[in-house]
């Protein structure tokens, strides 16, 4: 399955403060401008075909720089603890969202395995 975009705050609020899901997944946090992003976007492609259990979200900052949106942005990565650029958001099908930053892919899958 490929990775699932999220469009707009309301839908990656929603992503974020559910706590009960049909099935475990991930959301990739990035930007089409960072490399370390550019880089790990096609490797977590990967992973998606390979784990057909696990939903794989990507949500994209760059469609966020205006400061209409940044605010509202960064306000709820704070409260998510969402510092850094790639980040990872667990999505277990029951319990919070738990942050891990990284773009070692090899973590990124033991995370998965340990999550479901």
């Amino acid at each position: 399955m490929p990775l699932i975009p999220v469009h707009g705050l309301s839908d990656l609020r929603e992503l974020l403060e559910s706590t009960r899901r049909q099935h475990p997944s991930l959301l990739l946090v990035g930007s089409q401008q960072w490399p370390p992003c550019v880089e790990l976007q096609p490797k977590i492609a990967l992973l998606a075909t390979v784990l057909p259990e696990i939903r794989f979200y990507a949500f994209n900052v760059d469609d966020y720089e205006e400061d209409f949106l940044h605010i509202p942005l960064m306000e709820l990565f704070s409260a998510r603890q969402i510092k850094y650029l790639p980040s990872q958001v667990l999505l277990p099908c029951n319990g919070e969202a738990r942050v891990i930053s990284t773009a070692n892919v090899q973590e990124i899958e033991q995370e998965l395995a340990d999550m479901h």
